[in-house]
């Protein structure tokens, strides 16, 4: 399992690859909710989107000699990304298992960073099982995008951050798609803090984490209909879930509806490009389905990669 001292180690691993995003305090968010709302800005991180955290982590760690053979996994793009970006600074070959209907800004630069595409089916599932099959023909490393400790770990520095730059946090938003951003930061901040609230966001149409949470353990979705690319999990891993399980307070729902107002409004009113995935917490605030008020609170913007005719479309 994940612990405080492995993410305090994950980020000194990963320091010079990452940006230590800006904490930006909103007052139009503010006065909507009647929270004191500060954004955590993951979209200005390097390739965009908290997950080059993970992916620096996990590949720092490989051995060289099995590095050079070649990493591979499976993602909707943000996660391949960043194991493209990482995976291109220390020479290792990579390959990436995405979605037929994958965001073609993020395939770009998938390529762009040198990595291999791979197009095979929509679901999370699909993707993972592709991507193991070949890493065991291939004899290649298969990094999974959120259900293992050293991703966990990497995704929790964005909880160091948070507790450094805001010591007095009473609750923080964090979208939840598999589970290893919102894994990673409750199990920074709750160690350090255990009275600060950590509510998961997730949309309607992808919520396994929820539906997981219900249920007791891990359970598949056998439907996925969201805008929220990166949030289509299937199902958590048994890791993330068993965090989420113990450290996270509860879990929200938004509706796509609620997410295109959320970008939008966050486009307009704060001159800030995110993705859908990375404004699911903006959504739960806009629709006041954040509970109590007068809070300082961070809501985690995950990322912003996102494809000039979505934005098109929304405006």
């Amino acid at each position: 399992m994940s612990n405080f001292k492995g993410i305090q180690k994950a980020r000194d691993r990963i320091v010079k690859y990452i940006k230590h995003t800006p904490l930006h305090h909103s007052t139009y968010f503010s006065q909507r909710s009647g929270h004191d709302i500060y954004l955590k800005l993951e979209n200005l991180q390097n390739t965009g989107a908290f997950k080059i955290r993970g992916a620096a982590n996990y590949i720092l760690q490989i051995n060289s000699s099995t590095g050079k053979k070649g990493v591979i996994t499976a993602s909707s793009g943000n996660h391949g990304k960043a194991v493209a970006f990482i995976a291109s600074h220390v020479g290792y070959p990579a390959k990436v298992v995405v979605p037929t209907d994958a965001s073609l800004s993020k395939v770009e630069a998938v390529k762009n960073y040198g990595a291999k595409i791979i197009y095979w089916g929509k679901a999370s599932k699909e993707r993972i099982e592709k991507a193991k099959k070949l890493s065991k023909e291939e004899k290649l490393t298969f990094i999974h995008s959120f259900n293992h400790p050293w991703i966990i770990e990497g995704q929790g520095t964005v909880g160091l951050e948070i507790i450094k730059d805001l010591p007095d946090v009473e609750t923080v938003l964090v979208p939840v798609g598999g589970g290893g951003l919102i894994s990673g930061i409750a199990l920074a901040i709750k160690e350090n803090n255990p009275k600060v609230k950590i509510y998961g966001v997730e949309p309607f149409g992808g919520n396994s984490m929820y539906f997981s949470l219900q249920a007791g353990k891990p359970t598949e979705l056998k439907n996925i209909n969201t805008i929220a690319d990166g949030l289509r999990s299937s199902q958590p891993g048994d890791l993330t879930f068993a965090l989420v399980k113990k450290y996270v307070d509860n879990i929200i729902l938004v509706s796509d509806a609620e997410i295109k107002i959320a970008l939008k409004t966050l486009l307009t009113k704060e001159k800030l490009l995110a993705e859908p995935s990375g404004v699911v917490t903006l959504a739960a605030f806009l629709a006041g389905k954040v509970p109590s008020k007068n809070e300082r609170v961070v809501a985690v913007i995950s990322g912003g990669n996102v494809d000039a005719e979505i934005i098109k479309r929304l405006l």
